[in-house]
């Protein structure tokens, strides 16, 4: 049992049963945003490893200036973009790293300038004692 802000008991079940509903109502809202953003004309993606109690996973993320997905899975690479569904039918500039995997769809592809501004940054740092 857990106890509430106002010091009432809720089962273990009943916050189940709340999860579930939650979860089942977002399912179209997740269903519109993909397709949303897999209609837009500019969306980044990006991925960030992370870890879930002690075992990695990846963050994945597409982004518009208005609307942004995130998705937790166990892969990194075009199995885990194929299974969240936006990129395989995308057509718009997708804006990411230099990273082989986003190049296997079929779109336009841009670099994102933070991406290379950190390259940049770390051939100055390596390299600096080159130019001085």
């Amino acid at each position: 049992m857990s106890k509430t802000f106002f010091g009432h008991s809720i089962s273990t079940g009943t916050l189940y049963n709340i999860g579930q509903y939650a979860y089942n109502q977002l399912a179209t809202f997740e269903d519109r945003l993909k397709a949303l953003l897999s209609a837009a004309l500019v969306a980044g993606f990006d991925e960030t490893g992370m870890r879930i109690m002690a075992q990695g996973f990846w963050l994945h993320s597409c982004s518009t200036d208005h609307h942004t997905y995130y998705e937790v899975h166990a892969k990194r690479g075009k199995q885990a973009m194929d299974d969240i569904g936006i990129l395989p039918n995308f057509e718009g500039v997708a804006v990411h790293d230099f990273w082989k995997s986003y190049y296997r769809y079929v779109c336009e592809h841009g670099l994102c300038n933070a991406h290379l501004l950190r390259e940049l940054i770390f051939i100055k740092e390596r390299f600096a004692y080159y130019y001085t």
